[in-house]
């Protein structure tokens, strides 16, 4: 049942991806990820079915399978419908060039806000198991407080997707920044951004993953978020991530810790590479991790790391440029509302009462992002 479902889904996606690469961007990118994703579970649909009798966790993970299944579904037929509706508002059906225009004209904010809904489900769904998995498994009722606030902090994930994402009052960090990842040093570095929860580290870090220029200077790139307990699952995310396929996927699972790093070191070895781990807490998860990492190829590879801890930030590499993100100022947090209110960056038609509250307010959060 689960796999046909998993396999429709994937067959459609399959043909939309094909049929409507003209008008979907950069979305396509996040559609075949979600293909990807969905192949990947297939893999071990079979498998788990044959549990799910013996096992709760395992028969919601195959209901949750499902209705991300079907949701994929929805979001396409979602995306269909409004392509005929914007071509039967246009009257010129059957017209191919008026069918390519319409379709054009469809917002992919809204398809891109639903792809990153369902990335985030998808996301979610492994870390899920384990939790409840390792609290079932249990002996006492007890849990320490600390251990239930590190669970939770793994279902804290970001995506390095964004749709047309605008970043107000950091274009100074931003050119610095990029600076430094462009620095001619070809020794390996690693850049922390950091600041309180709110100022703009991850939206900061997208803008620069996604910058046209870096793009073309590294070989490779991949974005995780890890674990707070670093684990073999943050290891296959991160190889899966950057795209390496002379290991067969199905083959990841079974790898023990010390094969998947000595195989990420040595698929690096030879590229340069851009690295961005989003919202670290303590300085062990990047000590966990970086033995993977190609130190001295002499290629110019960057590490990018988001933090709220300065602590963290100073102490995670003996080559590190730390790079703390400031409040904004009194007219960028003004700027920043309008974006957020009124869709543009000035709100010369707002009721002037409108206008002094609104400033007002600004002032008074210390111009968290609103977000």
């Amino acid at each position: 049942m689960v796999d046909a479902v998993v396999s429709f889904a994937l067959e459609r996606l399959g043909d939309f991806l094909i049929e409507e690469a003209v008008c979907l961007g950069r979305v396509s990118e996040e559609l075949q990820w979600l293909k990807d994703e969905l192949g990947w579970m297939q893999c071990y649909i079979a498998s788990a079915e044959a549990k799910q009798n013996d096992d709760p966790i395992v028969r919601k993970w195959l209901n949750d399978v499902t209705k991300i299944a079907y949701d994929v579904e929805d979001v396409i037929d979602k995306f269909i419908l409004q392509v005929h509706q914007k071509i039967m508002s246009a009257g010129c059906f059957p017209s191919m060039s008026c069918c390519i225009k319409c379709r054009e004209k469809v917002n992919l904010r809204d398809l891109g806000k639903d792809i990153e809904g369902l990335k985030k489900r998808i996301n979610d769904l492994p870390r899920i198991r384990e939790l409840y998995k390792l609290e079932s498994s249990s002996n006492n009722g007890e849990g320490n407080s600390s251990n239930s606030l590190a669970r939770l902090s793994q279902l804290r994930r970001t995506t390095s997707f964004s749709i047309e994402e605008k970043v107000v009052g950091h274009e100074d960090g931003t050119t610095q920044l990029l600076a430094k990842l462009f620095d001619p040093d070809r020794r390996r570095f690693v850049v922390s951004i950091y600041g309180m929860g709110g100022l703009g580290k991850t939206t900061l870090a997208r803008k620069l993953y996604h910058h046209l220029h870096v793009k073309r200077k590294f070989d490779c790139h991949a974005w995780v978020c890890v674990s707070q307990d670093y684990n073999t699952n943050d290891l296959i995310r991160i190889i899966r991530s950057f795209g390496f396929t002379t290991v067969k996927t199905e083959e990841l699972p079974h790898m023990g810790n010390e094969d998947l790093e000595r195989y990420l070191h040595e698929s690096l070895q030879e590229h340069s590479y851009l690295f961005v781990i989003d919202d670290i807490w303590k300085k062990e998860a990047w000590e966990s991790i970086k033995r993977a990492f190609p130190a001295h190829c002499n290629n110019g590879s960057r590490v990018v790391i988001t933090t709220r801890s300065k602590e963290v930030a100073e102490s995670l590499d003996e080559r590190t440029y730390v790079h703390q993100l400031r409040f904004l100022t009194f007219d960028e947090s003004w700027q920043l509302f309008c974006e957020k209110a009124f869709g543009k960056p000035n709100a010369n038609n707002v009721q002037e009462e409108l206008k002094t509250l609104g400033m007002r307010w600004c002032k008074n959060v210390k111009v968290y992002h609103l977000q």
